[in-house]
């Protein structure tokens, strides 16, 4: 409205520059620390003075999350990595990095559109470096920041979608940083790895998450590169499979279950059919495991629907079960490149699958379809493939439930009376 009046928005900040936090001069801030305070917006606009700034700062702004507001602030790459290097906030450290990851993607998805040759920031790289080497950092926080937006992320920013430039874009850069600190990503492992007891306290908890993020970068890159940092190479395969033997907690155990599934490479590929079946009869009796088993297999980035296809067989999934349901259909449907294969296939599933549980549980049903209705999101052929599905869902007898949502999916004029 015209007559809308400011809110009263706290804004916790800071100045930060090359080698830190430069001390706060300003007649208008609560200062709580030499480095850190508080300014008031209370009009439209408004200008604060900070004083004795001997360079050009970079604000790090809403630290603690002092006001539950969305604002934008036209940071250059390098001040991006002045906040992630040199930043007090944690989650300021973390969102910086998810910017600068997400612009670097963008521009490698960009170049490998062109058919030109994408490059990686040394500053980037050398940013990641700095992180893994400083044992002072909090190990779960190291993780946060060195684990690449999802593709889910990356989708939901655009319209349309760019599913496969955004996997390509994204796997290269995987790549990229995987390959350029190989001997760290080993180091980091190895100095992470639990000699003692298993723990649920939070230091434990967070060394594991970094352990694990170190082992997913480890076995991205192919075998002939580890044999280069040492003599007494042990294949990343190894690496995997000894952890999955050995792992004293389901966290470590289902890391390297993961790592396997999703592998490239033929040597984890061939260990993970027998981890899946060591995994499923040692939790078989534990619904909420078998579930995160499930789910790990429909989230497969190759082969997925036929995995899931399989699994509705097996007497672990239960088709009346709407945890099970989830588990495994509901996942398959949000593994992005997976689901919207340029066969369709995922689809015509989906939509067979939506027309079962119909007669069974409308309401999970009416759930369930949600990927097939955003298809305004899609490329032209991805929408001809899903108004396809929705139009063939709408020729059953259907629950009031998904009638309701299939109907208002459809174009105003494709609809079924």
């Amino acid at each position: 409205a015209a007559d809308k009046q400011p809110m009263v928005i706290p804004i916790q900040m800071g100045l930060l520059g090359p080698t830190g936090a430069y001390p706060l001069h300003c007649a208008e801030l609560n200062t709580s620390s030499a480095t850190n305070g508080v300014i008031e917006l209370t009009q439209p606009e408004q200008t604060f003075i900070f004083e004795q700034v001997p360079s050009a700062p970079v604000p790090s702004l809403l630290r603690g999350f002092s006001a539950p507001v969305k604002w934008h602030y036209p940071y250059s790459k390098a001040d991006l990595l002045t906040i992630v290097l040199q930043d007090e906030d944690g989650f300021n450290r973390w969102d910086a990095m998810q910017q600068y990851a997400v612009r670097l993607i963008g521009e490698i998805n960009t170049a490998l559109t062109a058919g030109n040759t994408a490059k990686v920031d040394a500053d980037f790289l050398e940013a990641c470096r700095a992180l893994l080497i400083n044992e002072t950092l909090d190990p779960a926080m190291v993780a946060l920041m060195l684990d690449l937006p999802s593709e889910a992320y990356l989708a939901e920013q655009q319209n349309p979608m760019d599913i496969d430039g955004n996997h390509r874009a994204r796997e290269f850069l995987r790549s990229a940083l995987a390959e350029h600190l190989l001997p760290l990503w080993h180091q980091v492992y190895t100095r992470l790895l639990d000699t003692g007891p298993f723990s649920a306290r939070a230091e434990a908890v967070a060394r594991r998450s970094l352990k694990n993020l170190a082992l997913s970068y480890i076995a991205a890159v192919d075998n002939s590169a580890h044999a280069q940092i040492s003599t007494a190479h042990i294949s990343p395969a190894h690496i995997v499979a000894a952890q999955f033997t050995s792992a004293a907690n389901m966290t470590d155990s289902l890391a390297a279950l993961k790592i396997a599934v999703n592998s490239p490479f033929s040597a984890l590929q061939a260990q993970a059919s027998t981890m899946l079946e060591e995994f499923f009869t040692r939790w078989q009796h534990e619904p909420l495991v078998v579930n995160l088993w499930l789910s790990t297999q429909a989230a497969a980035a190759s082969g997925a629907l036929k995995r899931v296809q399989t699994l509705l067989t097996h007497p672990a999934y239960d088709g009346k079960n709407p945890n099970k349901i989830r588990a495994l259909v509901g996942v398959f449907s949000q593994n992005l490149t997976q689901f919207h294969a340029a066969s369709g296939e995922g689809y015509e599933f989906l939509a067979h699958q939506v027309v079962s549980l119909d007669q069974l549980n409308p309401q999970i049903a009416a759930r369930l379809i949600a990927p097939l209705t955003k298809w305004q999101r899609q490329n032209p052929a991805r929408q001809a493939l899903m108004l396809a599905q929705l139009r063939w869902i709408a020729g059953h007898p259907l629950s009031n439930d998904l009638f309701e949502v299939v109907t208002k999916s459809l174009p105003v004029d494709k609809r079924e009376d």
